[in-house]
């Protein structure tokens, strides 16, 4: 149980803020301008909000209840995404440590290799940082203190980091921003702009994966989930502008994910001799935020995947981390880049959006509803959250699906 509303909000931050927020959002707001960070918003309203509440007010109203078979699977297969995910990002969290050991040293070229998927060092070293991962997360792994002190430590020193930053390259070289301001409306006639703008939202806030469900469970009676929901998408929501800006002032390529480890070295080296310190002190920041959400990950995957209470959770929890790494050590053998950027790109999203899907379904059960709306306390806006969740979102989702499966 968490011990406050600000635990359970820096916990539910550091499982939601990661690589999306750091890496994808930046690039997908230096290649769009302000039009994707308008609609992001909007989408973030509507759509990922509203989802984001649902699943703490499910997770909640429902902890360690029985439910119909038919919810069970579809939570459980929301919690299989969360599985998913933990195999391939704990690789990216083993890159992110080896770009921390590699600015502490004053290494750029190491961490401009990180671009390309691989370190210096070859696949002996990624390989030794990779169980340095997935033993951190073991390690790491138990109950609700430990995880929201990991969290309180990690979402408030990158937060302090990534703010500072930002406000110092915004004042140094303001004339950089300018592609985050531009506003073209011929990208509103582009349907790969609308995909990633909708898919970004699930990325951002982390829904449809089973933690916030698992996290939900654990959140006093007391305490509002609305309230909670706010602050955490607000929080979410400044981590990515912050990041935003920072990847716009070192002229930030838009190919991907695996460029952004060469782009905040720059900007942290162009600071002169404390820069290397600063570097590390960002990139082992980034490593907490990204243990919380592994820790997270595995944590849902075990209370959902084994949903009658094993004696041994620390047993079930290195069970399904030695099928991840089997997982994550097969994404690096075939070459890190091509084969996360597939994963992440493709397979991942996908599997997201059938979750999210399969919440609107839950979430559409006369039964499941009444729960979440008594937990939220809406009173007379019940039906028009009702109509955003069950509604307008699966419309959303399809289309989504559709983008992602033809375009």
């Amino acid at each position: 149980m968490f011990s406050s509303k600000l635990a359970f909000v820096l916990t539910a931050v550091g499982a939601a803020v990661g690589l999306g927020n750091v890496f994808r959002f930046p690039y997908l707001a230096m290649k769009y301008g302000l039009s994707f960070v308008l609609v992001y918003i909007l989408f973030l309203c509507l759509l990922g909000l509203p989802l984001l509440l649902s699943e703490i007010a499910f997770g909640r109203g429902f902890a360690f209840k029985k439910t119909d078979r038919k919810t069970a699977i579809l939570s459980r297969f929301c919690s299989f995404n969360s599985f998913f995910v933990f195999g391939y990002y704990t690789l990216l969290f083993a890159f992110v440590i080896m770009a921390a050991t590699g600015s502490l040293g004053g290494n750029f070229s190491s961490l401009s290799a990180l671009s390309e998927g691989s370190s210096s060092g070859g696949h002996t070293v990624n390989v030794l940082f990779l169980i340095f991962a997935f033993a951190a997360a073991l390690f790491c792994f138990g109950d609700a203190k430990r995880i929201g002190a990991i969290s309180t430590v990690s979402v408030i020193i990158s937060l302090l980091i990534i703010a500072c930053l930002a406000v110092f390259r915004a004042i140094l070289f303001p004339e950089s921003l300018s592609p985050l301001f531009r506003v073209d409306f011929s990208f509103f006639a582009d349907i790969n702009f609308w995909f990633d703008a909708l898919s970004q939202v699930f990325f951002s806030l982390s829904v449809a994966i089973g933690v916030l469900t698992a996290y939900g469970g654990l959140l006093k009676k007391g305490e509002s989930i609305v309230l909670c929901g706010i602050y955490i998408a607000a929080i979410d929501l400044l981590v990515s502008l912050f990041a935003a800006v920072i990847y716009a002032t070192v002229g930030g390529r838009v190919d991907g994910l695996f460029d952004s480890f060469s782009v905040y070295p720059k900007a942290f080296f162009e600071l002169g001799s404390a820069g290397p310190f600063l570097c590390f002190l960002f990139y082992i920041s980034l490593g907490f935020l990204c243990l919380d959400s592994v820790v997270s990950f595995l944590k849902s995957s075990v209370c959902f995947l084994f949903p009658k209470r094993v004696k041994n959770e620390g047993a079930a929890a290195v069970i399904l981390s030695l099928v991840a790494f089997i997982f994550a050590l097969v994404l690096l053998l075939l070459g890190a880049r091509d084969s996360i950027s597939f994963v992440d790109g493709k397979i991942t999203p996908t599997l997201i959006l059938l979750g999210g899907l399969s919440l609107t379904i839950i979430f559409s059960k006369r039964e499941i509803f009444t729960s979440v709306k008594a937990e939220l306390g809406l009173g007379k806006f019940s039906r028009i959250f009702r109509v955003l969740v069950c509604r307008i979102a699966p419309v959303f989702i399809i289309f989504l699906l559709a983008a992602q499966i033809f375009l």
